[in-house]
């Protein structure tokens, strides 16, 4: 009988305690609802990737004119301050973040959110913009992050190490 009694009690805390998790939820702010959303909306860009990956810089450049969430996401991962000294793919990579910066600048800053959302940071694609290896015209890549669509955090960084690139 006291081992019924226990079991009760027992299966009773137990739903309570999803109750609890359940109010919890319901108590978040709006804010944070909405920075979950947010989140979901954004494409997912993978902390794991294959660092330094030459053949993922290749593949976003064959497919610049219809690039994809996941590839450009995949491309960006592959960025790490270890490929500094594989000269190969850091030259290469610089130029091809400079074609997505030219031809899609409103996605190229939906996914570096996205890597701000799920990695907290982006900083090596915001240095990587501000040291080209090839002179571009920063004025007006410049512009067209100001006229672009999207985070505006992430476009001030952009035009940030896009005017630090300009001062050389």
């Amino acid at each position: 009988m006291k081992l019924v009694f226990v079991l009760l009690i027992f299966l009773n805390s137990c739903g309570t305690a999803t109750k609890q998790e359940s109010q919890q939820l319901d108590s978040l702010d709006t804010e944070t609802k909405d920075q979950m959303a947010i989140k979901k909306e954004l494409p997912k860009v993978e902390a794991d990737c294959e660092k330094c990956d030459i053949a993922v810089v290749r593949k976003t450049e064959e497919q610049l004119s219809s690039l994809s969430d996941d590839l450009l996401g995949t491309f960006l991962c592959s960025f790490d301050k270890k490929c500094y000294s594989n000269v190969e793919y850091t030259e290469y990579s610089n130029e091809v973040l400079y074609k997505v910066l030219v031809e899609h600048p409103q996605k190229l800053v939906k996914a570096i959110e996205s890597i701000e959302v799920q990695n907290n940071g982006a900083m090596i694609i915001y240095s990587e913009i501000s040291s080209p290896l090839l002179d571009y015209d920063y004025d007006d890549l410049i512009t067209t992050f100001q006229e672009t669509e999207g985070n505006s955090t992430v476009k001030k960084a952009i035009i940030d190490a896009l005017r630090k690139a300009k001062e050389g």
